[in-house]
């Protein structure tokens, strides 16, 4: 089997939007309507290939990190809406970090 090499993906851009989304399929064109042509080359430059998978616990702790950041005791709601969680959240947050923080 012969490995494909896909360094520039520039030639993506010589289509129409309409070509392009009548062209693509599944995840392609799921990031190409989510994201844009410049992250679908980029990603298909750098990842063509693998298989990705996206979880959410590496973004939930920098979510808890910049809730921690930036909580002035007040601001709950503010923080809830910013990052897309509910207020309960915000306050497990800090609650955690105060244990931690007692713990350790």
């Amino acid at each position: 089997m012969v490995q494909m090499k896909y360094n520039n993906m520039d030639w993506l851009r010589d289509f129409s939007e309409e070509e392009l989304s009548s062209m693509l399929r599944g995840d392609l064109l799921l990031i190409y309507s989510l994201c844009g042509l410049e992250v679908l080359q980029a990603i298909c430059e750098n990842l063509m290939g693998l298989n990705l998978y996206i979880s959410t616990k590496s973004l939930r702790e920098a979510m808890k990190v910049y809730a921690i950041r930036n909580f002035d005791g007040t601001n709950h709601k503010e923080l809830a809406v910013k990052l897309g969680v509910s207020e309960k959240c915000i306050y497990d947050f800090i609650q955690e970090a105060r244990y931690d923080k007692d713990r350790g």
